[in-house]
């Protein structure tokens, strides 16, 4: 066996093979040629018990993926499973001692991507455990709010703003989040909506 087998096994849920790779030397942290690492694999594939095998032999619970092409790539375990909006193992990694505001290799934190994908429950719970509204991410170092009004989440918006979230900070192109919304989009009834709660 080496990591591929041991990542299809994490992706798969397949514990005896992750185990038998562990055994036989493989490293939790080591990713193969797909960039993908075991512990993300396993976020992935949603599998509670594999992550737990994982980080009880040694895998890196912060430690994040290459950044790649693709909106699925390059995270963190924690990034990955706010990605995907798995409410039970965002609470597994953070009780493992996941660092909340950490932004992954692709330079998103786990709030940022929860927001971006709309995930209300996930962001409820971040925001509950102490995460940042301020952390800025991505390649125009936007905040959550920046990134939930620009996908239309209108229920994301709700939550960081009754959390807090400024309404008046710029990203780095001097976007406020109200601008991203008054972009021409074809989601012109959530547009509406959302400018409605930020003025």
């Amino acid at each position: 066996m080496d990591a591929y087998d041991l990542c299809n096994a994490c992706k798969k849920g397949d514990l005896a093979a992750v185990k038998e790779a562990i055994n036989s030397g493989i490293s939790p942290n080591e990713a193969p040629f797909t960039d993908e690492l075991p512990l993300v694999a396993a976020v992935r594939g949603g599998h509670e018990k594999i992550i737990t095998y994982l980080l009880n032999n040694g895998a890196e619970i912060d430690l994040s993926e290459e950044s790649g092409i693709g909106s699925d790539k390059g995270h963190s375990p924690l990034t990955a499973a706010s990605f995907s909006g798995n409410l039970a193992i965002v609470e597994l990694l953070l009780k493992r001692g996941a660092s909340i505001d950490k932004c992954s290799k692709s330079k998103h934190s786990a709030l940022f991507v929860a927001a971006k994908e709309g995930q209300s429950e996930v962001i409820d719970y971040l925001l509950e455990n102490g995460a940042s509204l301020a952390v800025t991410c991505g390649y125009q170092d936007r905040t959550a709010l920046h990134e939930a009004c620009a996908w239309f989440h209108t229920e994301a918006v709700k939550s960081l703003l009754n959390a807090g979230a400024d309404i008046n900070v710029l990203d780095e192109d001097g976007c406020s989040p109200l601008q991203l919304v008054c972009h021409p989009e074809l989601k012109k009834g959530a547009a509406k909506e959302i400018t409605s709660l930020l003025l």
